[in-house]
């Protein structure tokens, strides 16, 4: 389902296209006349991966003390996400710093 929403994405789906084959790469043109939100995804090439094409974004904390692959979110399940860090017993809201830091971790 993941790999169906990212695909699907205008976005997410733009970029997993470029980065599937190496013939694939944008020219200048075509990645400035793109939507922003391409440019600065694929700004983060270096860090990207498409694993069981599904995309992620390696992550590592400035201080390089925590670090894992992140799946990037498509817009269609943003919302399911933000729910599912936040129910449950174990979640519940602890402050914006920790919520985000969950978020990261979970996807």
């Amino acid at each position: 389902m993941l790999r169906e929403h990212q695909q699907n994405d205008p976005i997410i789906g733009t970029v997993i296209g470029w980065l599937s084959t190496a013939d694939m790469v944008p020219t200048v043109s075509v990645l400035t006349s793109s939507d922003t939100e391409v440019q600065d995804l694929y700004a983060q090439r270096q860090s990207l991966r498409l694993v069981d094409r599904v995309l992620y974004r390696n992550y590592e904390r400035p201080d390089a003390t925590l670090q894992f692959q992140q799946v990037v979110v498509p817009r269609t399940l943003r919302g399911e996400c933000l729910q599912a860090s936040h129910s449950g017993l174990i979640n519940g809201h602890f402050g914006i710093e920790k919520s985000r830091e969950r978020l990261r971790q979970l996807g």
